[in-house]
């Protein structure tokens, strides 16, 4: 068995030297895709009956978006591969899809209705002009009853109020079926876009030694394709792992339907330069903590293609939509604590911490989170992250109460000596409302000075941990059921009395 790998792209004008070459058309098949980041490989399958000899198959009615240098050809035959070349086909006509077929049917029908309505509505005035005609009754010699009159009102009342009852209901008509005509015709005129863009077709010249079928597998990327993650979260309680379903929004817009095919989704991008890269001096230096540089650092955490093989045929039509597709179903270790900042929010957060997440290649991407059965939001999950802490927010949990009170009695302005020194003091009350014991992270800080004539101290802190650099306090709790703690926290400012400082 002999496997044959195109490498190189030749150039059209081989062909055209070669007059005597028949040439002959194959009908192909997309049997698999591999979805990158952004771009597709496609690879369609097809046979052919070829001569003794040299001959060019064409592999015809392709996407216009192929990347040329892309393209392998593949067959198990005993054949030489003597030149590919790729290009557009402006004169291909497609078939009418049944999506177009459908829609002229419903147009036609639609306008035939039209026309029976706009009928009907000439012979509903053709009698009310008839109608009108003939409404002279009685004559100059003699004059009619009473009775007479009446019921001759009634009449023209009656017949005149049923054709114009009729009239209406015809208009009405009328204008529905334009309405859907308009829709239609919107809808036919995306679909003539894509209808009104080229093909393009793969010409293989071929030398065999004998005249037997062959069987031929073309791969190539287009670029008018690709993916994106996004995940399902559920937390069924507090004390049980995470479920997350992995699922990959599919789309391309190749103007081909990708229809029962075996998908690959891979986290490559082929589509990014080829060119070797160079390395430079790996220059090593600490990082601050608070540097937006972090990200940069860890970026290549997950650099590594990974594949995810669908188990099963899925068709993706060439609209340019997302198309929904679970990857995989995994179960997530988790410690669970919440997390509270009631200088910003009084609700308190409950986070779900992930060790060890590396291992499931998780991609940034949009999560939809399940909380105790219920729906609680969206979020969005980044992975590029300098930790090894996967930390994912659960929402709010209206069943931890906090206040945050500034205490204004013992909060004091005074002028001592050259130096104004403003003390303020802060009570934040938490209670948990729950069943169950939980873990509670609270957040708040003083200010930080970032000149030598500003003096802070803090004098009480309820025992939080305190950072210096950054003024902020923490504190690690532990609450069980109905019990409610209470923290303090003072500081004093103190900066010369000519100055004026913002403190709040």
């Amino acid at each position: 068995m002999k496997k044959l790998i195109l490498i190189s792209v030749l150039a059209l004008s081989f062909l055209c030297s070669e007059a005597k070459i028949d040439s002959l058309k194959v009908k192909t098949k997309i049997s698999e895709v591999t979805v990158y980041l952004r771009g597709a490989q496609v690879t369609r399958q097809g046979k052919i009956y070829v001569p003794k000899g040299t001959t060019n198959i064409i592999l015809y009615n392709l996407s216009p978006n192929i990347n040329a240098s892309s393209i392998q050809i593949k067959s198990k035959q005993d054949i030489t591969l003597l030149g590919v070349v790729h290009q557009l086909d402006f004169f291909h006509n497609p078939k009418k899809t049944t999506e177009v077929l459908a829609l002229e049917a419903s147009r036609q029908a639609l306008n035939e209705k039209i026309l029976f309505e706009q009928n009907m509505l000439f012979v509903y005035k053709e009698e009310e002009a008839m109608i009108l005609a003939n409404k002279s009754i009685g004559s100059q010699e003699q004059g009619v009853s009473v009775i007479e009159l009446q019921k001759t009102a009634d009449f023209y009342r009656k017949k005149l109020t049923e054709i114009k009852l009729l009239q209406l209901e015809c208009n009405r008509k009328i204008a529905n079926y334009k309405e859907e005509i308009v829709k239609i015709a919107s809808q036919q005129r995306e679909l003539n876009v894509k209808k009104e863009q080229p093909t393009s077709e793969i010409i293989i010249t071929v030398s065999s030694k004998k005249a037997q079928t062959v069987s031929l597998e073309a791969l190539y990327v287009i670029t008018t394709a690709g993916w994106k993650a996004k995940y399902d979260l559920r937390a069924i309680s507090v004390t049980k792992p995470i479920s997350l379903v992995y699922k990959g929004e599919v789309y391309q817009g190749s103007g081909f339907d990708w229809k029962d095919v075996k998908l690959t989704l891979s986290t490559g991008e082929p589509l990014k330069s080829g060119t070797k890269p160079e390395l430079s001096t790996w220059w090593l230096d600490f990082i601050p903590t608070n540097s937006n540089n972090n990200k940069q650092a860890y970026n290549n955490k997950n650099s590594t293609t990974h594949t995810f093989k669908i188990p099963n045929s899925y068709t993706i039509p060439t609209d340019g939509k997302n198309h929904s597709i679970e990857i995989t179903k995994y179960s997530l270790p988790s410690n669970y604590e919440y997390s509270a900042i009631p200088k910003k929010d009084k609700d308190a957060f409950l986070m779900a911490r992930i060790t060890d997440w590396e291992q499931y290649h998780l991609l940034n991407g949009s999560i939809n989170l399940f909380f105790e059965g219920t729906y609680i939001g969206s979020s969005d999950l980044n992975v590029n992250i300098p930790d090894d802490t996967l930390n994912i927010s659960l929402g709010r949990d209206k069943n931890i109460i906090i206040e945050r009170e500034k205490l204004k009695d013992f909060t004091k302005e005074r002028i001592i000596g050259t130096k104004k020194v403003v003390t303020y003091v802060f009570e934040i009350k938490i209670r948990n409302n729950k069943y169950e014991k939980i873990n509670l992270i609270i957040e708040d800080q003083i200010p930080v000075s970032q000149n030598d004539k500003i003096d802070i101290e803090l004098e009480e802190s309820s025992d939080a941990k305190y950072d210096e650099l950054t003024g902020k306090l923490t504190w690690d709790l532990k609450l069980n059921p109905s019990e409610t703690k209470v923290l303090k926290f003072k500081y004093t400012v103190k900066y010369p009395k000519s100055q004026i400082v913002i403190l709040e």
